[in-house]
């Protein structure tokens, strides 16, 4: 409870009408204490913050929310700068079984991408 009372404050910070001139909001890892409920109204709050003209910075293990939410995605292999670009072209089959040294596959449901890792 009290780390989404802290990431609330953190969201109000950067609202622009409390905040007229804020330009970036930096999360690590957001929704790690999070239930999926709680996940999914996170993603909504981040979308409504973008939404604002903010810049969101997010890192993110999850990368079908990555896939899903993410406009640019910025792929670190041991701290190192892999690849970046557009969400779809970054978390690849080919780029994440790199990174990751295992089998990924992408698959369509319902006109969205998800990744399956072995």
């Amino acid at each position: 409870e009290w780390q989404r009372v802290r990431l609330a404050g953190v969201c109000l910070q950067v609202w622009r009408t409390i905040n007229p001139y804020s330009q970036l909001l930096i999360l690590d890892e957001p929704a790690a204490p999070l239930d999926i409920a709680q996940e999914g109204l996170l993603y909504q709050l981040i979308n409504a913050i973008a939404a604002q003209g903010i810049s969101v910075l997010v890192a993110n293990h999850d990368l079908n929310r990555t896939l899903k939410h993410a406009d640019k995605v910025l792929l670190l292999s041991n701290g190192v700068l892999h690849s970046s670009g557009r969400a779809d072209d970054v978390l690849s089959e080919a780029g994440l079984a790199e990174v990751f040294k295992t089998q990924v596959r992408k698959v369509m449901i319902d006109e969205r991408p998800y990744l399956i890792f072995d």
